[in-house]
């Protein structure tokens, strides 16, 4: 309650992941926030508001907008609780994290998706062995299903392969007569950016180009970016800035949200940096009951303690939703259960997960 006797809003922060495409920062929060605000203005009594948080002047004609972290503030009153509610939003984006374009990666990307019937099947790694006392793989799924998985996922490539030659033919004709048809490229990068993506967070490879992947799997430094984000609103909380928060993911990054909330206690601290986690609440932090598990992946950095851990309760104590839509998570769960494992420690309140597939989609999960 403020000083003139009236209500305080409840502060609510929605923490937004991106799928696969070049989604550039803001692109999918902007989207999200955008039809939240739609949706609330059919109902008049609601009396939505969207507060746009700029940071500092952007030249003229700017790339990118210069936002804060938290760019915008949708606002709306409840009917239910008397009450206003501020929903502040954050992301974690990804796409910038991408291969680089080169002609070895595209013949990569080729034999990777048309290998997929007899893909490896990723059960078992020497990170997952060392931590599989607290940590547990998906339900393991019959030989019969598994393989109606791998036909399904070998469907989509083949579709997409095919649609791919086909544009790369027309675009050629149209080059040829010197007639420009963007939406022929655009749908050309589309399917780039599909298979690209689940191949960038499927692929053992270590990076070696960039600084933030340098010497590690691209997955590691997707999920670096989920869990300091988690922190982040976690923090929030702590500091009385928000009251609670969601996560909304959207297609593989579902599958990013999935890891980030399953990361064990001890192994949470390495994805952050030294000044990162000495600026962590002291609430989020404690001492696990055994030491790191040796070897970890990402490694653990040598000014950490072999004990050190976030205190998971801690984290998600203000975590009150997960949305997820269009998920891949039983795709990734049938051929490559080792990068989804479930961790056994049960959160000290139940988080309601709500998970939208549409029928049609061939690589959403129900």
């Amino acid at each position: 309650t403020d000083v003139a006797g009236t209500q305080s809003p409840k502060r609510i922060g929605i923490l937004v992941i991106h799928g696969v495409g070049e989604q550039t920062r803001f692109e999918y929060l902007e989207a999200i926030a955008g039809n939240l605000f739609k949706a609330l203005s059919q109902d008049p009594s609601r009396k939505p508001q969207i507060q746009i948080r700029r940071g500092d002047q952007v030249p003229l004609h700017a790339p990118t907008e210069s936002w804060r972290s938290a760019p915008a503030i949708v606002s709306w009153w409840s009917q239910d609780t008397q009450r206003g509610i501020d929903a502040h939003f954050h992301e974690v984006t990804w796409a910038d994290l991408d291969m680089p374009s080169t002609l070895t990666n595209w013949l990569r990307l080729v034999g990777w998706g048309l290998a997929m019937p007899g893909i490896k099947l990723v059960d078992s790694t020497r990170t997952f062995q060392a931590r599989q006392q607290h940590v547990c793989l998906p339900i393991r799924l019959s030989s019969g299903r598994r393989f109606f998985v791998r036909l399904q996922l070998f469907g989509v490539s083949l579709l997409f392969f095919l649609m791919l030659i086909s544009i790369n033919m027309f675009s050629w004709v149209l080059r040829r007569l010197s007639i420009t048809f963007a939406p022929i490229e655009h749908a050309r990068g589309i399917i780039y950016d599909y298979l690209g993506d689940v191949k960038l967070y499927q692929d053992w490879a270590i990076r070696d180009d960039g600084l933030e992947a340098l010497g590690e799997k691209s997955r590691a430094s997707i999920q670096r970016r989920a869990v300091r984000a988690l922190a982040a609103m976690a923090g929030e909380v702590q500091h009385k800035r928000l009251d609670e928060y969601y996560v909304f993911a959207h297609s593989l990054g579902t599958v990013i949200a999935f890891n980030a909330l399953m990361e064990l206690g001890i192994t949470l601290p390495n994805h952050f940096s030294e000044e990162e986690w000495t600026a962590l609440p002291v609430a989020l932090k404690t001492q696990a009951g055994y030491d790191a598990p040796d070897p970890q992946k990402p490694r653990r950095p040598y000014w950490l303690g072999k004990r050190d851990a976030i205190d998971r309760a801690a984290l998600f104590a203000g975590l009150k939703g997960l949305l997820t839509m269009g998920s891949p998570l039983n795709k990734f769960a049938a051929m490559w259960p080792a990068i989804v494992p479930v961790n056994r420690e049960a959160l000290a309140h139940p988080v309601p997960w709500i998970n939208v597939a549409d029928r049609q989609d061939i690589v959403a999960g129900s």
